[in-house]
């Protein structure tokens, strides 16, 4: 999609215009996506993670940086229009796109190897992949009158880096008062976050299709992981480009809110504007050194799960249908695929098949997804089903049709799925209900300060999903809207009318106050008015979020049935426990709750509250506690005996892990004060922070013909491997912790050797010169003294 900005509109002269050496020229404002991926990286050189970030593009060819860019961080490759091309495959970069860190090596450190002997590393901050076993664990004491029984869940994973094996157990009460353990799952998973692909083996749940349904299966899945890689974008994004005559000002507004101001001249492009999910305007306004401005409105409709131009998302899977999840004796019948396919063939278009097949059934169907304008979404699709049943093939078809337009204001949906013949899916095949024809409608108020109301209206027909207590009908309708108002600052009302029409109408309705005290405390009131009596429920909560935090439940339910429960949780660094009293018609029931994680990895044994997410292990190398932070925020204390482990670290995520500088001793130092990396989801990293003793020794190095050594030249301490280059002043400052013996410098077209010993100590006001010799046999040494 283009638009072309008639500008001639405001100067009616064409003529004067194109004279005219202030005029803009037309821009071109489109949504598309290139065959390249823009990523915004972080750069190491030399094994030293900088503060910079740049902004790159991966191309087929190789990775495209900005000219400047390119000059910053001491890069060269291929001039090309748009930057500096690094063609793939050269040496002297490297994209981990895992971490988003752009690996510069630059010619000084490929000179070290004509150093002579490799020196060893220097201590900098790494991180490094641990094996891990990482238990979760929610357990439970019940009592009352018939006895006391346990109830809980476990969970126990073996990981390390993108690999994992997980197994899941419940834990419920079994005939006569013992306790018997139910297998829920276990699996074996891996990814690999540069293709964003992943596998897993063992149980797992498909993949849906639009007209069909999700089923457990126990084999192989194996398909796209986008969450991998949360900086990759798949949508497609508004890409703004033109030219002006002249330096002017660009505003780029999205739904009246500004989101980027720009400084253009010639020829210009802006791309990845940020666009939300629904009805966009995009604004952009030019203005000129002679305040002249030209504004242009576009409407551009995002949809949340479409894909750009080429992009392509996946699940292949193939297995047993594993029936009686829960149960001690799971059953696991008939051999099953189901594949879902997923691809942007336009940034308008975004098409999906599924197909699935078993012993005696298959199905194959697709879908299409089309954004219209800058109104809303449209999807329609189609899937056909052929099987074996009751000594007869049956055969049968569903038809989708769905459209969406989501709005800062007015949002609305409609919905609607018909069968007709023996429609049947791959859960059908295995047991479940038929599936279901549907006709569902949604609409959206959001009045501001007035409040917010939903509407809809829904139609279903067929058995739909089993209940416990009757089967329901097989046609039903229904109505239902609700009202949302903030009253005050922290106190809110809801109320909510249903009607349903099965044999005859039923109605209800409900209303709720509730209203927050400080930030963990909250106090709620609702009343429930039905056909069959009315409910009231009023109760009051605290939250525990952090260690050494108290928490409490008080509710009490009044009407159809009277019940009363009381809760009180204290949460620990390693462990949450809670108790609680529940009374039901005059019953009693007492309950014990103890729920937390424990992970063993990196030699050492956490216990952790809550965990979700990734873990990092926090070492340094000082022999006493150091503060080490997390995104800023102080995570606890960690040395080189007792490491600190952070939990809850968001996946996939590039986090900040640092050393407090605060914290340090007056007579240590840290190279490197954090580093930066992502956590696998539910997996743990080591991260090593080094802090080194320092004792500051000044140097003024001399040539073997007295000549001071040129600023800026590369120096590398053996065996440390500590680098240090020549000041401005011709000094240079080195660690004489290190107690390294010599000092190894590339000088012109040779190398020569500097000798440390007892002389290099620390000086106060003038600096120790030294003389650099050009090593004249090898013997062993380190050159002349």
């Amino acid at each position: 999609m283009s638009l072309l900005v008639g500008f001639a509109a405001a100067w009616p002269a064409a003529a004067a215009d194109r004279d005219d050496p202030f005029r803009l020229n037309p821009l071109e404002l489109k949504r598309g996506s290139t065959g390249a991926t823009e990523w915004l990286v972080e750069v190491e050189i030399d094994g030293d993670r900088t503060d910079m970030l740049v902004a790159c593009r991966v191309t087929p060819e190789g990775l495209l940086l900005a000219a400047e860019d390119a000059r910053r961080i001491g890069v060269s490759g291929i001039t090309v229009p748009g930057g500096v091309l690094l063609r793939a495959g050269a040496p002297g970069w490297r994209l981990d796109r895992a971490n988003g860190v752009l690996i510069v090596t630059t010619a000084d450190r490929v000179q070290q190897i004509d150093l002579g002997a490799p020196a060893q590393p220097q201590a900098t901050g790494r991180v490094r992949p641990v094996v891990a076993v990482i238990a979760d664990y929610d357990l439970n004491l019940i009592a009352d009158r018939d006895g006391v029984r346990p109830a809980g869940l476990v969970a126990g994973r073996l990981a390390r880096g993108p690999s994992a094996l997980d197994t899941g157990w419940a834990i419920t009460a079994g005939p006569g008062g013992g306790t018997r353990l139910a297998r829920l799952d276990t699996s074996f998973s891996t990814f690999w976050p540069d293709r964003t692909l992943g596998i897993r083996i063992g149980d797992f749940i498909s993949r849906p299709g639009p007209a069909t349904r999700a089923l457990r299966l126990a084999g192989v899945q194996f398909g796209t992981r986008f969450n991998v890689a949360p900086d990759l974008i798949t949508r497609p994004v508004a890409e703004l480009s033109g030219s002006v005559a002249v330096a002017s000002t660009l505003d780029l507004l999205l739904n009246d809110r500004r989101v980027r101001r720009d400084q253009v001249s010639g020829n210009y492009a802006l791309s990845r504007v940020p666009l939300v999910p629904g009805r966009n305007r995009i604004d952009v306004a030019l203005t000129d050194v002679t305040g002249r401005q030209v504004i242009e409105t576009q409407r551009v409709y995002s949809l949340s799960d479409a894909l750009a131009a080429g992009r392509t998302d996946f699940s292949i899977e193939a297995g047993l249908i594993r029936r009686g999840y829960g149960f001690r004796n799971p059953r696991y019948r008939g051999a099953a695929a189901n594949m879902v396919v997923r691809h942007g063939l336009s940034d308008r278009i975004t098409g999906e098949i599924n197909a699935q097949l078993a012993g005696d059934f298959a199905s194959i169907g697709g879908v299409g997804h089309l954004t219209v304008g800058g109104l809303g979404a449209l999807s329609l699709g189609t899937q056909a089903s052929r099987s074996a049943r009751g000594g007869r093939t049956r055969s049968g078809a569903a038809f989708t049709a769905a459209f969406e337009s989501i709005g800062p204001v007015v949002s609305g949906r409609i919905a609607a799925r018909h069968t007709s013949g023996d429609y049947a899916d791959l859960a059908r095949s295995a047991g479940d209900p038929q599936p279901e024809a549907f006709v569902v409608g949604t609409v959206d108020f959001d009045l501001g300060r007035l409040g917010a109301i939903d509407l809809q209206v829904a139609e279903r027909s067929g058995p739909g999903i089993r209940r416990l207590d009757d089967a329901p009908p097989r046609n039903s309708r229904g109505v239902s809207i609700g009202y949302r108002q903030t009253l005050a600052r922290r106190m809110s009302l809801y109320v909510r009318a249903d009607g349903r029409r099965d044999a005859g109408w039923r109605f209800s309705a409900m209303a709720g106050l509730s209203a927050a005290f400080g930030p963990r405390t909250t106090v709620s009131a609702s009343v429930l008015a039905a056909q069959g009596g009315t409910l009231a429920t009023a109760g009051v909560y605290q939250g525990d979020t952090a260690a050494g935090e108290w928490g409490y439940a008080v509710q009490a339910v009044t009407g159809g049935v009277d019940a009363a429960e009381v809760a009180v949780a204290r949460r620990w660094h390693g462990v949450r426990g809670e108790a609680g009293l529940r009374l039901v018609e005059g019953t009693a029931q007492g309950r014990v709750n103890a729920r937390g994680t424990v992970v063993f990895a990196d030699g050492s044994a956490f216990a952790t509250a809550s965990s979700h997410g990734g873990i990092a292990i926090l070492r340094t190398s000082s022999p006493t506690a150091v503060r080490v932070m997390h995104e800023g925020r102080p995570a606890g204390e960690a040395s080189a005996r007792r490491p600190a482990m952070i939990a809850n670290v968001p996946a996939f995520v590039r986090s900040r892990f640092e050393i407090d500088p605060v914290s340090i001793p007056p007579d240590a130092v840290v190279r490197q004060a954090g580093v930066v990396a992502s956590v696998p989801d539910r997996g743990v990293i080591a991260v090593d922070l080094a802090v080194e003793r320092y004792v500051a020794a000044r140097l003024a190095l001399r040539d073997a013909d007295g000549n001071p050594i040129p600023p800026g030249t590369a120096l590398y301490a053996f065996p440390s491997g500590a680098r240090y280059r020549v000041g401005f002043d011709g000094e240079l400052e080195i660690n004489a912790a290190l107690a390294d013996a010599e000092l190894r410098v590339r000088h012109g077209p040779s190398t020569c050797f500097v000798a440390l010993d007892g002389r290099a100590n620390p000086v106060a006001d003038t600096p120790a010169v030294r003389t650099c010799h050009p090593r004249i046999a090898d013997t062993g040494g380190s050159g002349p003294r």
